[in-house]
């Protein structure tokens, strides 16, 4: 496979460390971004194959994040993350790609395999 840049839009710092060290091992290029804003931003500057954006995050969550981007870029793909079991289940019910805080490398890496093409 191919490296993935990959945008990583969480406001937990610790989040985005964490992120960055498993694309980097996997081999792929992240590119982190401490809120909302600045993810559109970057989404408007440069090229992704693929976004992670936390749920919960101040002014701006990752669903009104998600509705911006799309207008940004409609094709694509962004897979939520949360720490809220609840959240998660509610989110997947509705059909979206949620998972669930922390991830390990292997859940990265088969996202990115299935959602980058």
């Amino acid at each position: 496979m191919a490296i993935a840049e990959v945008l990583v839009v969480d406001d937990d710092y610790g989040h985005l460390e964490i992120f960055s060290e498993l694309l980097t091992r996997l081999g792929h290029s992240g590119t982190v971004a401490a809120s909302a804003f600045l993810g559109l931003r970057l989404l408007e500057s440069r090229r992704f194959d693929l976004v992670f954006a936390d749920v919960v995050m101040p002014v701006m969550d990752g669903v009104e994040f998600a509705r911006r981007a799309n207008r940004i870029r409609p094709d694509l793909p962004i897979v939520f993350v949360t720490g809220y079991p609840r959240q998660a289940t509610e989110m997947l019910g509705n059909g979206t790609l949620t998972l669930l805080k922390p991830l390990s490398g292997r859940t990265l890496e088969n996202v990115i395999q299935e959602r980058v093409r």
